[in-house]
């Protein structure tokens, strides 16, 4: 390379004319070298830091964010989830694209005069807090969410160096409180915090699909309508229902009362996103007693042509058990079904025994939480021992407390010729089902909750043209280990009715808590005079839009 210049500056030094033997190249050679390489390193150092301002930019973001009204923008908060659809594709939860303002606190002058100016606008934002944020000294701070179209404009005019916007996504439910504890909802950054929101987290973050439920709007409408009209009459302090697809073990409809409206997850508390039918424990009361006859039919310690002895109530431990209106004489076996009879169910608790009560109990699945696939489930509870006194009290109801939807899916399986079907909230969705009687066992129960609704204490539920069956239950709240008599404030009441009789479709649970005698029931509060009744009014309400065919028997 030396020789390259030192040849090139003899011909320029002739050419111009100026040689001079004084002149020495090895001088003119040292000069250039060092000019060169102050200005490579001014080359490096530039270069240098563009590398740095690239690598701020790619891995730490941009320090303000795109314009808001640009759908192009790469400045996102998150991706949005995917819709939440009922079985006839009626959107359930979807997302709205929304703007949410941050400060970059670098560019505030006056934090204060900026909180106050900011206030005008986001009333719900403290002075205070509005001013400790400007403050803190953070490129990137929030100070409101999901703003609407006129407080973003408002808050644009203001014209605050250091306030920026940034594209955003609210999760909103159109049907509001509907299906509210099925659904659950989002925290304000779009993750599922609650009902299928949370336990399909993954799949609604990645799916391009929406999550398509079992459950109908229109049946859940009218399970909500006839629950708050419930509630209203007889004074309740809350109800619950569940409207199960007999063959599938899919349901159609869920409603727990009080509930919430998804769209203010501010009023949010845990009363009223406590979900009765799933994560609620109950002793059953007198539904129960269709377990107690299918375990004694299974085993054949009784039959069609067994005969209890009614007269007399039996005592137990420090408590008697009577009958509610009781015939005082011996009841056949449809006669204990029909009138309710609690003597006569521990009669037949007492030909099978104990031990293979809690066989069956365990068969049946009471034992251990319903499977569903929410995480709102409540664990049953009971006894450790299962004593003498234990299996009399469950044989009517009282000694084990479970889910509503624990009880609904086990008497489904009873009378769905012996097939119990885990139930569940996904439409079309292939369920685990296995055998827990025999068909004829399940045939003889559905025609004795027949005429339980024709003739005993639920003929109040007896809609014609349906030719439905069922059975009420009635029961009192156990409070300090013992149980509340007070007329009026100490029951739950339950029906249980399923449709058509030949072939069940449907089946339906309508519960009422501590529901008010009025003068209409003629100062009872049983549930053959309040949940029978709603139960056949949904039920008539139901049929038509499920396409139930009108049948003009009685």
């Amino acid at each position: 390379m030396k020789p390259f210049f030192q040849e090139s500056f003899f011909k320029m030094s002739k050419y111009l004319n100026v040689w001079d033997e004084s002149i020495r190249f090895d001088k003119f050679y040292s000069l250039t070298n060092w000019r060169l390489l102050i200005v490579s390193i001014a080359f490096s150092c530039f270069f240098f830091l563009i590398c740095i301002r690239l690598t701020d930019v790619m891995i730490f973001g941009p320090r303000k964010s795109y314009n808001i009204n640009s759908l192009n923008s790469p400045f996102e908060q998150s991706i949005p989830r995917a819709d939440i659809v009922d079985r006839n594709g009626n959107i359930l939860a979807t997302h709205l694209i929304t703007a949410s303002v941050y400060a970059d606190t670098d560019d505030i002058q006056n934090p204060k005069q900026a909180a106050e100016l900011l206030h005008s606008v986001l009333e719900e934002c403290l002075v205070s807090e509005l001013e400790k944020k400007l403050s803190s000294g953070k490129r990137f701070i929030w100070l409101a969410r999901h703003l609407t179209p006129k407080k973003q404009d408002a808050i644009r005019h203001l014209g605050i160096p250091g306030i920026y916007f940034k594209k955003d996504y609210k999760r909103v439910y159109p049907y509001s409180r509907l299906a509210s504890h099925i659904i659950g909802f989002c925290d304000i950054d779009g993750y599922g915090i609650a009902g299928v929101e949370k336990s399909f987290e993954k799949f609604l973050r990645q799916s391009n699909e929406a999550l398509r439920l079992s459950i109908d709007i229109r049946a859940q409408h009218i399970l909500m309508k006839m629950l708050s009209e419930a509630i209203k009459e007889f004074s309740a302090i809350g109800g619950n229902a569940i409207f199960l697809k007999v063959k599938t073990g899919e349901i159609i409809a869920m409603e727990s009362l009080p509930n919430i409206d998804l769209n203010h997850p501010s009023e949010f508390n845990e009363k009223n996103f406590f979900n009765i039918n799933t994560l609620g424990v109950i002793e059953p009361g007198s539904v129960l007693k269709v377990l107690n006859v299918a375990i004694g039919l299974e085993t054949g310690k009784i039959t069609m042509n067994s005969v209890f002895d009614a007269t007399k109530p039996i005592k137990i431990g420090k408590f008697v058990v009577s009958d509610f209106k009781g015939k005082d004489k011996i009841l056949t076996l449809r006669e204990s079904f029909i009138y309710s009879s609690n003597i006569a169910s521990i009669k037949m608790l007492q030909a099978f025994g104990g031990a293979i009560q809690k066989k069956f109990f365990e068969d049946f699945g009471l034992f251990d939480p319903i499977s569903l696939e929410i995480s709102e489930i409540g664990h049953p509870i009971f006894p450790k021992r299962w004593t003498e006194a234990t299996a009399m009290s469950c044989s009517y109801g009282y000694g084990i407390a479970v889910s509503p939807l624990r009880i609904l899916a086990t008497v489904n399986g009873i009378i769905n010729d012996g097939i119990f079907i885990e139930p569940t909230i996904i439409y079309n969705k292939k369920c685990n089902y296995r055998k827990i009687i025999l068909k004829r066992t399940s045939r003889i129960i559905r025609d004795l909750m027949r005429d339980a609704i024709i003739d005993g204490t639920g003929r109040r539920a007896n809609i014609k043209g349906y030719r439905v069956f069922g059975k009420t239950g009635t029961t009192y709240k156990n409070k300090k280990g013992g149980y509340l008599n007070d007329a009026n404030r100490a029951r739950i009441t339950s029906c249980i009715i399923g449709f058509p009789f030949e072939d069940p479709e449907y089946i339906l649970l309508f519960m009422l808590d501590e529901p008010k005698s009025t003068e209409k029931t003629f100062g009872y509060a049983t549930a053959g005079w309040n949940v029978a009744p709603y139960s056949g009014k949904t039920i008539e309400m139901l049929a038509p839009i499920l396409g139930i065919s009108f049948s003009n028997e009685a």
